[in-house]
């Protein structure tokens, strides 16, 4: 009598040891391969801030003195920060022509809109500090809410630009009431976004273009990063 050739089957309890172990990968590796995209978005957006504040630093130093203005007015015609054409020659030196910052420079963490509306700065997601800028008085032809590199004295604890979902940022208070939000929604203007760690950090540019990632704590109340002139 010839042997039996015939193939042995999985046992049920063979199958439920594969699919446990499978699951039990999956659960390590998900979690882990998330992470790597987490870090990488956020060094993606830490080069971006920081490549946003070196331009800024460059215009102040081709303006004599005077950082870049969180807005300019030719007539009727208004331009942000975001707009300002002198600013995006220095920040996208290989651009012909542009209009605005390119998706490439946006915060990655961003949604590009916010409740079917675009979100400020054009879906950058990146905002300028406005705390402390000046008006010059002009009425029909105007720069306002700029700043000049002699006015601050701590360029290394003085926030630039972070996070945000408007193109301009204010401080809050004890109480985060005003000017930051953990959620994309519209109608929160002026608001710090806190889009990285789980919604728990925002990254910022200090003034001598260093980058650190900031609790929602860490902004509250806190003039050594909001208020850029201490000798006021």
């Amino acid at each position: 009598m010839k042997p039996s050739t015939a193939i042995r089957g999985f046992t049920l309890i063979e199958l439920l040891t594969v699919i446990a172990i499978i699951g039990i990968l999956a659960a390590i590796i998900i979690p882990a391969v998330g992470k790597v995209r987490e870090s990488a978005r956020t060094a993606q957006c830490i080069s971006n801030l920081r490549q946003i504040q070196a331009a800024s630093i460059i215009y102040a130093t081709e303006n004599k003195g005077v950082y870049l203005p969180n807005m300019v007015k030719h007539g009727a015609t208004t331009y942000n920060w975001y707009r300002n054409q002198d600013f995006l020659r220095i920040l996208l030196p290989n651009l012909t022509a542009t209009t605005r910052i390119p998706k490439s420079l946006w915060c990655t963490q961003a949604s590009p809109r916010v409740d079917g509306t675009e979100a400020a700065a054009d879906g950058a997601g990146v905002g300028m500090n406005t705390e402390d800028l000046d008006s010059d008085g002009s009425a029909s032809t105007r720069t306002y809410r700029q700043i000049r590199q002699d006015q601050i004295q701590n360029p290394s604890r003085k926030m630039a630009f972070a996070d945000a979902l408007d193109w301009q940022i204010l401080k809050v208070d004890n109480d985060g009431n005003k000017g930051w939000t953990g959620e994309e929604k519209s109608g929160i203007p002026r608001a710090v976004a806190f889009r990285h760690g789980g919604g728990n950090f925002a990254n910022v540019v200090f003034f001598d273009s260093h980058v650190e990632r900031r609790t929602r704590k860490q902004f509250n109340d806190n003039p050594e990063i909001w208020d850029l002139k201490d000798n006021d």
